[in-house]
């Protein structure tokens, strides 16, 4: 029988693994753009496949190809996640190893806790939404307002979204005990600081980009998307390095070099 693991339950460094992400990016940009080949290679074929296609197709096949396309964006997306939270992870003169096109048990785990995690989310937040429209307790105001209260009035669901989601760096570094339970344990008084890293910095991201002007040109729309590229690869390593820390090996420099 399997021992229930101990943590120390040290405090997050809030401030050290905002910088050490940012640092881990700037160390490692040719592997982090090796593991996003997948997603681009995607973009390509399905850019060029719309050009192609005859837009005369009849219902039926356009429904089988949207669901081919979403299941193949998917897969693509987990590729990709995986092997950003392995490159945060992995020692520098191993980062070689990590394959750009893979697919193992290790991706179809990732997939499990994926439709886990975000079942129960949904549900809840399904439920929590509508008591909190119902009791009036939004009064709709201009979309930026509203955004920022009902982003407040949810984070009970967010908090629980920030502890279980340390199930997925631990399913894409292979870890024995990665599990929602084991999630919950590892972030034992730390559920604040998981929020504030995977929640809230993200959300001052996209506030950000809801507020800059958007002029309607490819070159600045090309230019978003990059920049959105980057702030996603960021915040997964806020994800890893929190991981990291929790487990243990956040302290030791034969893990994360900087």
């Amino acid at each position: 029988m399997n021992e229930t693991p101990i943590y120390s339950n040290n405090k997050l460094p809030v401030k050290r693994i905002l910088i050490l992400s940012f640092q881990l990016i700037k160390q490692r940009p040719v592997a982090f753009i090796r593991m996003g080949l997948p997603l681009l290679l995607f973009i390509l074929i399905f850019v060029l496949s719309n050009f192609f296609l005859d837009k005369s197709i009849n219902f039926e096949f356009g429904i089988i190809y949207t669901i081919f396309i979403l299941s193949i964006f998917w897969f693509t997306i987990v590729m990709v996640v995986v092997g950003c939270h392995r490159t945060f992870l992995t020692n520098r003169e191993n980062i070689h190893q990590i394959k750009s096109f893979r697919w193992q048990a290790r991706e179809w785990k990732f997939v499990g806790w994926g439709l886990i995690v975000g079942f129960f989310i949904a549900i809840l937040y399904w439920i929590w939404g509508f008591i909190i429209f119902s009791l009036g307790m939004i009064q709709i105001g201009s979309p930026l307002t509203t955004a920022i209260i009902f982003q407040v009035l949810i984070l009970p669901i967010t908090y629980l979204f920030s502890r279980w989601s340390l199930v997925f760096p631990a399913t894409a570094l292979e870890d024995p005990d990665a599990s929602i339970a084991d999630a919950w344990l590892l972030s034992d008084e730390n559920g604040w600081r998981l929020t504030f890293l995977i929640i809230v910095v993200p959300f001052i991201f996209d506030l950000l980009f809801s507020i800059v002007m958007q002029p309607n040109s490819l070159i600045w729309s090309i230019i978003m998307i990059a920049i959105w590229l980057v702030i996603a690869v960021y915040q997964i390593g806020l994800l890893s390095l929190s991981y990291a820390f929790l487990k243990g090996s956040f302290r030791s420099d034969a893990n994360i070099e900087v």
